[in-house]
């Protein structure tokens, strides 16, 4: 492409295009400016030491190579920031602003700000990319992969949630984030976690500071028991059976049956899954009047073992 002048001594006046017909497309100087018009609109204006940028599409582009000698190599773009004006002691700052005039991205004194101009913050990964927060110069402390796997303190999250990390790796405390008001606490030690609840430091797999409540639920017809029961009282006027489920699956469940019935005389049947025993046979009748009016039992796989049988002291 040539160029030629305008109308002007031969080192002032404006610069155009040669090849181009409309003639809209030129350097334009003023008076303490220069500015770059292309097709009719300004779009580059230099003023002193201010630099503006407009246009009704992508008003900048920057799309050049960096010498591969250059530490930079194969960056776009490097805004460096540093003292102003030779002023050591001073901190440059980069400013992005929104339409609202509010920054939404600012970068000075070695921090970095990101905000929305009033509307969401959407942070994407690229397509088949994942989403990466890091800290301490490049270390990724929280992941989220493409399949929606939140990972903290891991860059490979294996389940939708993933903590990975030593000593306390879960915790939860009340409105004061005091230590002495611990609400939930999950640890780990020598590969062996451990859950508190009430209490910062467990010192067994499950450990409970306060007061402990179980599900109750009452009966007066016979029910097959399930993973929501746990302490169970059948009441009324007629003898009823509950079913235990199949052992098969719940090794370690604990039940509590309660023979809460009006008449004396009519037992509670506690009966295994088809075949399966209660103790020593299918069955096991809770009779008040034989002194047996609840029993704990807990599976341990392949049968119901009883824990304890309990006399009731006072009439019904």
């Amino acid at each position: 492409m040539a160029y030629k002048y305008t109308t002007g001594s031969t080192f002032r006046g404006d610069i155009y295009a040669e090849d181009d017909a409309q003639g809209n497309t030129y350097l334009d100087w003023s008076e303490d400016a220069l500015g770059v018009v292309a097709g009719g609109a300004l779009t580059l204006t230099v003023s002193g030491a201010v630099v503006n940028v407009s246009g009704s599409g992508i008003p900048l582009v920057v799309d050049g190579a960096v010498s591969a000698s250059s530490a930079l190599y194969g960056t776009d773009l490097v805004l460096k920031t540093g003292p102003v004006g030779g002023d050591a002691g001073s901190i440059a700052s980069i400013y992005i602003q929104g339409t609202s005039g509010t920054e939404i991205i600012g970068l000075a004194g070695g921090n970095m700000d990101i905000r929305s101009d009033g509307g969401s913050l959407n942070l994407l990964g690229g397509t088949g990319g994942a989403l990466y927060l890091g800290s301490d110069n490049d270390t990724y402390r929280v992941t989220l992969d493409t399949d929606g796997k939140l990972g903290v303190g891991t860059a490979s999250p294996a389940s939708t949630l993933h903590v990975s990390g030593a000593s306390t790796l879960f915790r939860v405390d009340e409105l004061s984030g005091a230590m002495s008001n611990p609400v939930l606490f999950v640890t780990a030690s020598a590969g062996v976690a451990r859950t508190g609840i009430g209490h910062a430091d467990p010192s067994s797999t499950f450990q409970v500071s306060g007061s402990e409540a179980s599900n109750y639920t009452s009966f007066t017809a016979n029910v097959t028991l399930n993973e929501t029961h746990h302490v169970v009282a059948f009441t009324g006027d007629t003898g009823v059976t509950g079913t235990l489920p199949a052992v098969a699956g719940c090794t370690g469940r604990i039940y509590h049956v309660v023979n809460s019935l009006d008449q004396d005389s009519n037992p509670v049947v506690v009966k295994g899954n088809s075949s399966e025993n209660v103790g020593n046979a299918n069955t096991l009748d809770l009779d008040a009047g034989q002194g047996n009016s609840s029993v704990m039992i807990v599976s341990n796989g392949s049968s119901w073992v009883i824990l304890g049988k309990y006399a009731e002291t006072g009439g019904h």
